[in-house]
């Protein structure tokens, strides 16, 4: 009697801990409203962020080192996220910099500077201020930012947020089809790890 209620035990067990890679790769991600066509062979991986947001901050180093350690077949675009007036004025910044070829040694000014030195680069004198101290011509800049390369990049970031239906950063896209955010996940420690297990299974998904 004893033996046979152990064997039930076991077998439900079993059945629990058969059932737990499904649930916890239900966990991983959740799909986006509305998917997006990605290139073939290619895994993307779109990181959305905000320079204000102290989560994007936190995590900036490691997802560096990440993207150091990626397979050849994935492919990452970094995205200033474009939800409100406030998040458009950093894409902007983001875009222009880029365009300017001076991204690469500002990108982690532009975060000390909000989240150590707590600075309004919000403000437009303050924005100056700090922009002609890194060597950048204001009115180089004002011209490149309101350009139509500058202007239709953050234009297409605003759409791929409602789209993705993303509400919060730091958030990623895996082929225009997986959302992984802390939200999703719990943990901003587990960020990066759940989105290199939801690259394995778009990669199977592909083949």
């Amino acid at each position: 009697m004893l033996s046979g209620f152990r064997k039930k035990l076991l077998g439900i067990l079993c059945i629990v801990i058969a059932s737990l890679p499904l649930t916890l790769e239900a966990n991983v991600y959740t799909l986006v409203p509305r998917p997006m066509h990605t290139a073939p062979g290619v895994i993307t991986v779109q990181e959305f962020f905000w320079y204000s947001c102290p989560h994007c901050y936190s995590i900036d180093p490691e997802f560096e080192k990440w993207v150091h350690n990626l397979p050849k077949d994935v492919k990452v675009e970094i995205i200033p996220a474009v939800a409100n007036i406030y998040w458009r004025k950093m894409a902007t910044l983001y875009y222009t910099l880029q365009d300017l070829g001076q991204l690469s040694k500002l990108h982690k000014k532009i975060f000390d500077a909000q989240h150590l030195s707590h600075i309004n680069l919000y403000d437009p004198d303050v924005l100056k201020k700090f922009l002609i101290e890194n060597g950048i011509s204001w009115e180089k800049y004002q011209k490149i930012s309101n350009s139509f390369a500058v202007t239709v990049r953050v234009k297409r970031s605003e759409d791929l947020v409602k789209n993705y239906g993303i509400e919060g950063v730091p958030a990623f896209v895996i082929n225009g089809r997986y959302r992984v955010s802390v939200e999703t996940i719990g943990s901003e420690k587990e960020l990066l790890p759940a989105v290199s297990k939801t690259i394995d299974i778009a990669r199977n998904e592909k083949r």
